[in-house]
């Protein structure tokens, strides 16, 4: 009972049900018919003898009387109920996708894993995998998906490659203008890719990167040099250590975000890292 969220994107005359386990967040739908006059910030979701109900209230109209709206949110509960065992069967996935010995890089770059160790599922947000079209790249657990750029793309298994500097793929978690119901808001992240490089570039080049958004907002990139080393950057700023990376290798990249500082990790092992 409450003040419900403001979103920006979702409009204030439509009641709206989002879902959520505490990491991930789900936007089920509106459960009420859209209405000029709009609502009180008051509404409830009562759970009982497997039935979900909302009971909310709406505002008057031209000095009318308000009214109480309860409502029983059976199709919501089934999409509730599919969306969950999604998750439960996307976690169960992801947490067998490597096994708990730690390898080393892979030379098969389009099948191999990449893994250092089992994949945590305790705080994910997303997973991109082998759903995706031309310009789409589907979030597993059917959240915010990626956009691939046209041009210079071919999807490959579970992924894409990648071919020119024009060549790239957004996936915008924490932007409203984007996707106003998000399955994630915060300044803190943590982004892991599996990638191969199949050529050395004639320059300094851009492999990764992760921004957030905000007062505190913060950008760190994982760059990649024609004398194949790798490269971590901040604004003007970077360094890195003397790790070098090898063509045709598969390689488990990781770049976290926190309060203070970035760091950007290549198979499990600190290549650079940047503090406020």
């Amino acid at each position: 009972m409450g003040e419900p969220p403001i979103v920006e994107g979702i409009s204030s005359s439509v009641m709206d049900l989002l879902v959520s386990d505490g990491t991930l967040t789900h936007y089920v739908g509106p459960i009420s018919a859209n209405d000029a006059a709009g609502y009180n910030p008051f509404s409830s979701l009562m759970y009982t003898r497997d039935g979900l109900f909302a009971l909310y209230s709406k505002k008057r109209e031209r000095g009318g009387l308000g009214s109480l709206v309860f409502k029983s949110l059976t199709e919501q509960l089934q999409h509730i109920k599919t969306m969950l065992s999604k998750w439960k069967e996307m976690d169960d996935r992801v947490s067998t996708l490597c096994g708990s010995t730690t390898t080393t890089a892979m030379t098969d770059g389009t099948k191999a894993a990449g893994c250092v160790g089992p994949l945590p599922t305790a705080g994910l947000i997303g997973f991109l995998s082998n759903n995706a079209s031309d310009t789409h790249w589907n979030d597993e657990y059917l959240g915010v998906g990626a956009t691939v750029s046209t041009g210079m793309m071919t999807k490959a298994e579970n992924g894409f490659r990648l071919a020119g500097r024009g060549a790239r793929i957004v996936w915008p978690m924490g932007r409203q203008e984007d996707n106003p119901v998000q399955s994630y808001v915060g300044e803190e992240l943590a982004l892991v890719a599996t990638v191969t490089i199949s050529k050395v570039p004639t320059l300094t080049t851009l492999l990764l990167g992760v921004s957030t958004v905000g007062p505190n907002g913060k950008y760190v990139g994982l760059w990649h040099d024609e004398h194949q080393h790798w490269k971590t950057m901040l604004r003007e700023e970077g360094n890195a250590l003397a790790v070098t990376w090898g063509v045709g290798t598969a390689y488990q990249v990781a770049l976290t975000v926190q309060n203070d500082g970035c760091s950007a990790y290549v198979d499990g092992e600190l290549v650079g890292s940047l503090g406020d």
